[in-house]
């Protein structure tokens, strides 16, 4: 009818830059206003009290008469958005918009559809679908100290676990996209490349999440990307190692061992111990207290004594004639300790000479010391391998 003032249609988007828009137009708005009217669409249709806006908007410097200032912005935002958009409530005010008009309220109805999904390919899409939603950080140019504080963690958390999901479920499925040959069109699979890059993305957004790289790594895997994903282990190694001082936990070992393990490039078991004395005799006794340790937890046996004894001779001994109790292999260095014209071998050296012996590829060894190290106790995880070191001068 003439003269009837038609309703505009509102849309707020959070999870990223801050976007307004009316009949599909930007709005550009002052910074209160994005404040308030952000802090209404996060519980758009839901009243938002008086109290919980100011502290949105101004924080801990309210003005002097804090509901009057709210009525003024109030009025302003209708005025911009249109009168039906911000509706007054017992002490306070909502926004009055179809709750699909804000992203964050897609994105959670999406996430709620996959909690009940039957079909794992289900799942997966509308997982995927929930998070097309986020475009960056919520509340992107929207100066609140409350909002970006309490509220943006609490909206990543939920999202990063909606991304650990989706890939859980993807590595649950069949394996990478495929084509069927029969009529040449996409199977549902997750797209695992595409899924990686997602993931990669959010460890270097949020790189002390152990549970992302976890994820990446196992993705990679599972794309065919092995390489990909030991090298994502040392990354996640160098950084906890940088930023908090520790190695990564064990669900990101447990990875790293299974990579190492299937790696078809992995030789037969090294032996690398030097032959026995053939004239050897005598010294039952330290040869009886190195088979009681086979009885025992894996350990370190200490053979001390003065130089020209005999101790390397007794162990290459007790260590061939215990070889078969070792099916991983069996490493040896010389560490030069008591060698007077040698420098003593660094320790280095020593675990690169172990990593080679292995079967390491060297573009898998990282350059760091402490990385190779950690790489060395990775290799030796869950495997039973003797390690002899010879004329080591001291503990370090």
């Amino acid at each position: 009818m003439p003269g009837t003032e038609r309703t505009r249609a509102l849309s707020v988007r959070l999870l990223g830059p801050f976007v307004v828009t009316v009949d599909g137009a930007p709005l550009p708005l002052s910074s209160r206003l994005r404040t308030l009217l952000a802090v209404l669409a996060l519980d758009v249709g839901h009243a938002v009290s008086t109290e919980r806006i100011a502290a949105a908007v101004w924080g801990t410097d309210r003005p002097a008469d804090t509901r009057k200032a709210i009525q003024v912005l109030v009025t302003r935002l209708r005025t911009a958005t249109g009168a039906d958009a911000v509706r007054t409530t017992p002490g306070g005010y909502a926004l009055d918009v179809p709750p699909e008009a804000v992203d964050l309220h897609r994105f959670e109805t999406v996430l709620a559809r996959s909690n009940s999904a039957q079909e794992p390919t289900e799942q997966y899409r509308l997982l995927r679908d929930a998070l097309g939603h986020w475009r960056g950080l919520p509340f992107e140019a929207v100066d609140s100290d409350l909002l970006i504080a309490d509220d943006r963690p609490r909206l990543l958390e939920t999202a990063l676990q909606a991304v650990e999901r989706a890939a859980d479920v993807a590595l649950s499925g069949p394996g990478p996209a495929a084509t069927d040959t029969s009529t040449n069109t996409s199977t549902n699979a997750p797209d695992l490349d595409e899924l990686a890059a997602d993931l990669r993305e959010l460890v270097g957004l949020h790189p002390l999440r152990e549970g992302l790289w976890v994820r990446l790594m196992a993705v990679l895997d599972r794309a065919g990307r092995r390489a990909d994903a030991l090298a994502a282990y040392q990354d996640l190694y160098r950084t906890l190692r940088d930023e908090l001082g520790i190695q990564p936990g064990e669900e990101a070992q447990a990875v790293h061992r299974g990579l190492l393990a299937a790696d078809p490039a992995q030789p037969t078991p090294p032996r690398m111990l030097p032959p026995p004395d053939a004239a050897f005799r005598g010294r039952a006794e330290p040869l009886a207290a190195l088979d009681a340790l086979l009885d025992d937890a894996p350990g370190i046996a200490v053979v001390d004594g003065p130089g020209g004894i005999g101790k390397t001779t007794t162990v290459l001994q007790w260590a061939h004639r215990a070889a078969d109790r070792f099916p991983d292999g069996t490493l040896f260095v010389n560490l030069r300790g008591y060698f007077p014209t040698n420098t003593p071998l660094a320790p280095e050296v020593a675990v690169r000479t172990f990593l080679d012996a292995l079967g390491i590829p060297a573009g898998r060894i990282p350059d760091d010391a402490d990385a190779q190290a950690a790489l060395y106790r990775s290799v030796l995880a869950d495997r039973r391998v003797l390690v002899v070191l010879d004329n080591a001068r001291d503990v370090e």
